[in-house]
Order: structure tokens, then C-alpha cells, then sequence
């Protein structure tokens, strides 16, 4: 980033009009009782924005005095220079997201973004929901919605790739597809609309398939409400997925064990027409 440093001005009575800036020796340095302090935030170094934002102890009180448009300039300028590091040190330590004041929506915004840039998944997951909570009607809530989705995903695939014992997260795949599918919803024209509609046709197969898989698992171990109670949320859930099949065939066994004819008829019925 471009680095200018701190600057002080000598404000002696007769100073001439085209006097310099002194170049202060530290940016942390006690600065003379005889001199004010003027800050260029915009293009300030991050060292001192954060000094200004309190990390360190002697400007504590200059801190106090900066307008706090200029810091919140400050981290967005930081941001758009693709410096997601430094930005989010400097977002970290004004938490816009918890607040109110001026720019939080795009603060707050930037450090969802910043987080998912970085890989930082599980806090993008965090802001993102302060986002979504403080902002509910907000106009790039779209790109949160996205966002978070993706990273429930890089969570599950991380999960997967570890090779653990029941790695496929339901859950985690649930909260996708519900971003995905809020998304679509109420941003039908949005530019993460189209990967959206792919992501979330997918997570709906998935999220078919396992629930069949958990209903043959209740068949095949004598649990046949169970098993039907599974095909039946997966008839009613996710239509028009592969899974169908399998699940009719499902009630159709549990039916016959559990002495139930007319269902177990009808349900035979729909599989023979249909598949």
C-alpha cells in the first residue's frame, strides 16, 4: 500500500504561507506541547490508522479527535486497493457490523468480503450474519446471501476431504441451499443469480440423496415408520430429484411390512407410472 507518513504542522504565529510539513521522526511519538497535530487519513499508512483507532497509547487522545469519516474512508480506501490484510485489521478494530454509524452497511459489507478473500471462512460465516441481521432489505444482499452459502460449502468439502467418519455435513449443505435459495428469491436478476440456480439444484439432489440413504438405512433395520416418515419428506421436499424413485420404493416395502395395503398400493401405483 501507498505509504505516506504521519505530519505535523508547526503552528508558530508568524508562520510564512508556503512553510513545509515537519516530518515527524515516529509515528507513535509524543508529539511537542507547542505543536498541533494535523493527520492525512486517506492516505494514511495502516500503522496509523491503527494508532488512531487506539493501538497505540499516545495518540490515544488524537484518536479521539479524528473524524470518524476519515477512518472509515481509510478502510475502504485500504479495501479497494485489494489489501484485504490490512483492511481487515483496520475493519476488525471498528466492527462495523455492530454498529450504526456512518458507512457501517459498507464497512460491514467490505469485511465479509475481505474474510472470504482471504479464506477466513468461518468469519466470513460471522459477518455475514451480522450483515444479514442489521441488513435485512439491503441492496447487495445478494452478494452476502452468495458468499455465506459458498463458505458453508468450503466448510462441508473440508469436512469431506478429511476423510472423517459421516464428513457429508446435512446441515452445513442445508444452510447453503437455503442462502442460495433466498437469494433467487429475492434477487432473481442479481449477477450471482445464475451460479446460484446450478448451486442450489445440486445441493437439492445431495440433500435428496441422503435423506433416501437414511430411509433404506431405517428399512433395512426393521424401522419401517421411520423409513417412511424419510421417503415421505423426501417426496414432499425435493420433487423432480433422482432420489423419487428410490423413495416411493422405500414406502412401498415399508408398507407391505407394516401390513398397510392401500398405501403401499398406491405408492406401487405412482412408481409403476411414472418410472
Amino acid at each position: 500500500m501507498v505509504i505516506n507518513e504521519v505530519l505535523w504542522l508547526n503552528n508558530l504565529p508568524n508562520l510564512p504561507k508556503n512553510a513545509g510539513y515537519r516530518r515527524a521522526p515516529h509515528l507513535c511519538r509524543q508529539r511537542p506541547a507547542s505543536m498541533a497535530t494535523m493527520v492525512s487519513i486517506k492516505h494514511t499508512p495502516l500503522v496509523a490508522v491503527l494508532c488512531l483507532l487506539g493501538a497505540c497509547a499516545p495518540l490515544k487522545q488524537q484518536a479521539a479527535e479524528t473524524p470518524v469519516k476519515q477512518v472509515y474512508q481509510a478502510a475502504i480506501d485500504t479495501f479497494e486497493r485489494g489489501d484485504f490484510a490490512a483492511a481487515i485489521e483496520v475493519l476488525e478494530r471498528l466492527d462495523p457490523c455492530r454498529s450504526s454509524g456512518h458507512q457501517a452497511d459498507v464497512l460491514c459489507l467490505r469485511q465479509v468480503i475481505a474474510n472470504y478473500e482471504l479464506g477466513r471462512i468461518e468469519n466470513t460465516i460471522t459477518v455475514a450474519n451480522r450483515f444479514s441481521q442489521n441488513y435485512p432489505g439491503h441492496a447487495q444482499l445478494d452478494q452476502v446471501l452468495y458468499l455465506r452459502g459458498e463458505s458453508y460449502l468450503k466448510i462441508n468439502q473440508l469436512s469431506v476431504d478429511a476423510g472423517a467418519n459421516g464428513a457429508f455435513s446435512p446441515a452445513l449443505v442445508q444452510s447453503a441451499y437455503q442462502d442460495f435459495s433466498a437469494l433467487l428469491a429475492a434477487f432473481p436478476g442479481s449477477r450471482y443469480a445464475a451460479n446460484a440456480r446450478l448451486r442450489s439444484e445440486l445441493l437439492r439432489q445431495q440433500l435428496a440423496a441422503y435423506e433416501l440413504t437414511v430411509a433404506e438405512r431405517n428399512l433395512a433395520q426393521g424401522s419401517y415408520i421411520a423409513a417412511v416418515n424419510r421417503a415421505r419428506y423426501l417426496l414432499e421436499t425435493y420433487q423432480g430429484t433422482p432420489a423419487v424413485p428410490g423413495a416411493l420404493k422405500v414406502l412401498v416395502t415399508a408398507y407391505d411390512a407394516l401390513g398397510l395395503e392401500a398405501p403401499a398400493a398406491n405408492a406401487r401405483a405412482i412408481l409403476d407410472a411414472n418410472f
